[in-house]
Formats: C-alpha cells, structure tokens, sequence
C-alpha cells in the first residue's frame, strides 16, 4: 500500500490467471525408462510455469531449455503452445504474458495427453 493524495480512488482488480496448453515431442535416450522421462519432464514444466516471477513472461525457448536440462532428453521440438486470458485461446508464438500476472497449465489440456515421447534411435 502506499499513501496518496485525500480523494485519490484506488481499483484493485484480481483476474483469473491465464490458461497455457503445450504441445510438445519430447525425443529422449533409448535406454531411459518411458515413465521416468514423462514424469521428468512433466514435472519441469509444471515447476518452471509455477516458479516464474508474478507478472512475468513466459519464453518458450526458455521453457525447451528446461525440458532439455533432463538428462534423458535428447531434444524437444515444441508444438502449438496455446493460452488463453479468457477472451478466446490463442497461439503463443515466442513469449506470453499473463493478463492475471501469472499462468497456470489448461486442465482441460492435460500434459500427459499433449506431450509425445519417442525414443531418439
């Protein structure tokens, strides 16, 4: 809070935080079990979206680093990542900030069913 001026009206609006759906094929090692990589790398998202400072932006290439900082992954190719501030969804094609200050994943998206794996051969 700060102090104003007498007869300086303040509005304080809370929004409902943005809603994020990524897309991804995830290409990790052979020899790495299937389960431990798709928990890793769910985890890395989920973690790096819920770490990001409030009213910051979120950068997809930023977010690859994350997922490629698994050491089973060998490489990730990022789909359509789409978010919506609740005005209609729409394709995040660098970065994204959040009307709300802050993101959540769309649970209507879950990661388990928008992120392929296939083992880099």
């Amino acid at each position: 809070e700060r102090i104003r001026f007498a007869g300086i009206r303040t509005s304080i609006i809370s929004l409902q935080p943005g809603s994020i759906s990524i897309a991804a094929e995830v290409f990790y090692e052979p020899m790495a079990l299937l389960a431990d990589v798709t928990q890793s790398v769910e985890k890395a998202i989920e973690s790096f979206i819920s770490t990001l400072p409030f009213d910051s932006t979120l950068q997809l290439s930023r977010l690859g680093d994350e997922i490629q900082s698994i050491p089973a992954v060998i490489d990730v190719v990022l789909g359509p990542v789409m978010a919506n501030d609740g005005a209609g969804p729409f394709t995040v094609d660098r970065k994204y900030q959040p009307l709300a200050g802050y993101a959540v994943i769309d649970n209507t998206f879950p990661l388990a069913q928008s992120i392929t794996y296939t083992p880099d051969l």
